[in-house]
């Protein structure tokens, strides 16, 4: 299930920033340990959290293309 936290997203939006062709594992892992330092990630959670990331991923590609009639 999507974690609809604003600082949750907000934190993963920020991570895409700052990646925006993709990151390495051990950028992954970082932010997993960021994510669980601030209580916005339980353990056992990184695959919801991979949805999350790709949801996110997604939504910042269409709003750049500026593609009418989606949202």
């Amino acid at each position: 299930m999507a974690n609809d936290n604003p600082e949750h997203i907000a934190r993963i939006r920020a991570f895409l920033d700052v990646h925006p062709d993709g990151w390495s594992h051990a950028d992954w892992e970082r932010l997993v340990g960021e994510l669980r330092g601030a209580g916005l990630l339980a353990h056992g959670d990184e695959e919801a959290l991979g949805r999350d990331l790709e949801r996110e991923r997604l939504r910042a590609t269409l709003d750049r293309l500026s593609v009418a009639g989606l949202g």
